[in-house]
């Protein structure tokens, strides 16, 4: 019995021994070969494709952010949050979310008085780029719960 086991590992043994040498052989996407040892060179790769990077990370946080919103939403409805659609005025009337008020991002800076600071803000566009900026704008004024909820549709969800 211990015969059998013990050749079983000399077996798994030599051939992980075949695979780390025929790996040290092997070139790969952005790697140099010095002295038979093969690496993949991360700064290397990472400058190349760090545009493609950036933008999946930015991708990603959006796509989170707006699944986290989407589950606070009946919370902040409880709270009586202000609901601000920051498309166009032409925009908003070809469809929208019921419950929501149409403030153009244009002029969301000249009509903050519309928007109380005392409760939650959950704001929307069509994708979700104007309703980031449009938070940055009232952060910088001064609300402190302001959320981007990305496109005024999952307000129907």
């Amino acid at each position: 019995m211990d015969g059998i086991v013990g050749g079983r590992t000399r077996h798994v043994a030599y051939r992980i021994k075949s695979r780390i040498a025929y790996t040290q052989q092997l070139v790969f996407i952005g790697g140099q070969c010095r002295d038979k040892e093969c690496f993949l060179d991360l700064a290397d790769l990472f400058q190349k494709y760090w545009p493609i990077l950036a933008l999946c990370v930015w991708f990603g946080y959006k796509w989170w952010n707006s699944k986290r919103v989407l589950a606070l939403l009946p919370e902040l409805k409880k709270n009586g949050a202000t609901f601000v659609d920051v498309r166009s005025a032409g925009e908003f009337a070809h469809a929208n979310a019921p419950g929501t008020i149409n403030i153009p991002l244009q002029q969301l800076g000249s009509r903050l008085d519309e928007i109380p600071k005392s409760a939650p803000v959950v704001l929307c566009c069509a994708s979700g780029s104007r309703s980031g900026m449009a938070k940055l704008l009232l952060k910088k004024n001064g609300y402190a719960k302001v959320y981007n909820i990305g496109a005024w549709s999952k307000f129907l969800a």
